[in-house]
Order: C-alpha cells, then sequence, then structure tokens
C-alpha cells in the first residue's frame, strides 16, 4: 500500500488568534543585526574556521 503524508502544520503567527489565550504562540521577532552578537559568542560565525 502506497503511503501518503498529510501536512499538519499551521502557520505561527501572534495576529492569528486558534487557541485559547494560554496556549497562543508569543512570537518576538529579531533582525540579524540584533542576534548577531549571540552567533559571534557561540562561536558559529567569524571564528577561525569559517
Amino acid at each position: 500500500m502506497p503511503r501518503r503524508f498529510i501536512d499538519l502544520s499551521i502557520l505561527l503567527d501572534n495576529d492569528v488568534v486558534t487557541d485559547p489565550p494560554f496556549l497562543r504562540p508569543k512570537i518576538t521577532y529579531q533582525t540579524h543585526a540584533q542576534t548577531m552578537g549571540e552567533l559571534n559568542r557561540s562561536g558559529s560565525v567569524g571564528g577561525p574556521h569559517s
């Protein structure tokens, strides 16, 4: 019997009300400039092996 793929994913968004208030996602968007410091500290960017 062939398998079927069923996509159950939904869009995560602060403005779409699909859940009760205590289950709603709270998404904080950040720019690349805001997160660059975290990447530099982790050694993932700008290190000797990049």
